[in-house]
């Protein structure tokens, strides 16, 4: 009787297999739409800096992210450029008369990428030379263009202030 109980209660139950949950197939083009850079910003580190001579002015870091279309941080090809302008209080514009604009960085290569890259940033850094002692408003309008590989034109803006 001992041995009937044991062999009608096995350990195994004997159920049907269930069938796997249908996925609607992506193409490769399609998938990697969503990760393409579609907005710009610049970081709160970006402004003017001391050249090695201890001169303010002359230097300028600029901290650009680019962001994929969930908002994450990422690195993308593109031509960047980077212009300053005066800026002019209560006006509806407040980007005046351009003062310096850099010659256009082509980071499409992937080499030239990697070296505006910073990673523990997530973010691309440039350090730029500029002559501003000729003429010093206190306060300034830094604007970021840059053009990707799939034809948008992303800007950016922000208000930095000369050190005083």
């Amino acid at each position: 009787m001992l041995a009937a109980c044991w062999s009608l209660a096995g350990c195994e139950s004997t159920t049907a297999p269930t069938a796997a949950p249908s996925v609607e197939p992506i193409a490769p083009a399609e998938l990697c739409w969503g990760y393409q850079a579609t907005d710009i910003r610049i970081v709160g580190l970006s402004g003017f800096s001391e050249d090695r001579y201890g001169q303010i002015g002359s230097q300028m870091e600029v901290v650009v992210e680019m962001l994929d279309s969930f908002g994450t941080r990422i690195k993308s090809p593109g031509i960047f450029r980077i212009e300053l302008y005066e800026y002019v209080p209560r006006s509806n514009d407040p980007k005046g008369k351009r003062v310096f604009a850099w010659p256009d960085a082509d980071l499409s290569r992937p080499s030239d990428n990697n070296i505006a890259w910073r990673d523990f940033l997530r973010a691309y850094r440039f350090d730029l030379s500029m002559d501003l002692r000729p003429v010093i408003p206190s306060s300034y309008i830094l604007e970021v263009t840059c053009l990707t590989p799939a034809g948008k034109r992303l800007t950016a803006q922000s208000r930095i202030s000369y050190p005083r």
